[in-house]
């Protein structure tokens, strides 16, 4: 290797080097917005509603998180694994196959759950709270799940900070802003920003992953391995379930 060459290699490596902190800061840096309006919007939460709609608030965000990760069926977290290899090795019929078998698993398995839920929430018995608790975490369930399944298919296209801003950044500002506008004063009603606010995110979020996938993705025959997909799913969601309540994570 002439002396030419190892300047050519130094130099490409150093782009790379440069390629790669600036992908790390930037997404450090969307990372740390993130958290910090996450502690903003629950901050001037607590000061615009009571502790007890405020506990409620919080009680229907943390049984959506946790059910979130049995209505997606580990499907998102295999999809990473999957896409990314059906990307570069260009197989564009598995990777419409696991397009659509995704988003039929994760539709189908959060529309179940929410339709549970719904059902449960008019039982007789029940008290008034725990009713619109219930409905609420119906109506936010599926979303949430397609929200996960795009971030997913979003990372596997090497969009990681472009999911960061739909699924997280967007949408607490969108909370946020709606707060400053309306000035809640219930539980209630920063319920229905909430679901409002993931609709709208949704709506972007799915119009960003379609601008984002190939055009080779968007038209063609689909093959599928479901035996392959559904080992996979089901190994990760066991293990998250797992996790979640050894370590008491939202739960």
């Amino acid at each position: 290797m002439n002396l030419g060459q190892k300047f050519r290699q130094l130099l490409t490596a150093d782009s790379r080097t440069k390629k790669l902190r600036r992908g790390v800061f930037d997404t450090m840096l969307l990372r740390c917005l993130t958290m910090a309006l996450g502690l903003a919007v629950n901050s001037y939460l607590a000061k615009l509603i009571t502790p007890a709609d405020f506990g409620q608030v919080r009680y229907v965000l943390s049984l959506v998180a946790f059910l979130i990760m049995v209505t997606t069926l580990g499907w998102p977290q295999s999809g990473q694994r999957f896409l990314s290899a059906y990307l570069a090795k260009e197989r564009w019929d598995f990777f419409r196959g696991y397009l659509h078998r995704s988003r039929q698993h994760v539709i189908w398995a959060s529309l179940a759950v929410a339709a549970g839920l719904l059902l449960a929430s008019f039982w007789p018995s029940m008290s008034h709270g725990t009713s619109v608790t219930l409905r609420f975490v119906a109506g936010l369930l599926p979303m949430a799940a397609l929200l996960l399944m795009r971030r997913a298919i979003l990372i596997a296209l090497n969009r990681v900070r472009f999911s960061m801003v739909f699924d997280e950044l967007l949408l607490g500002i969108l909370v946020i802003l709606s707060l400053i506008w309306f000035h809640p004063k219930t539980g209630f009603t920063v319920l229905w920003i909430y679901l409002l606010s993931n609709f709208v995110v949704l709506l972007l979020s799915s119009w960003a992953m379609y601008q984002s996938l190939p055009l080779a993705t968007r038209v063609g025959e689909r093959s599928y391995l479901d035996t392959e997909w559904r080992k996979a799913a089901g190994t990760l969601v066991l293990g998250q379930v797992f996790m979640s309540v050894t370590n008491r994570v939202d739960v």
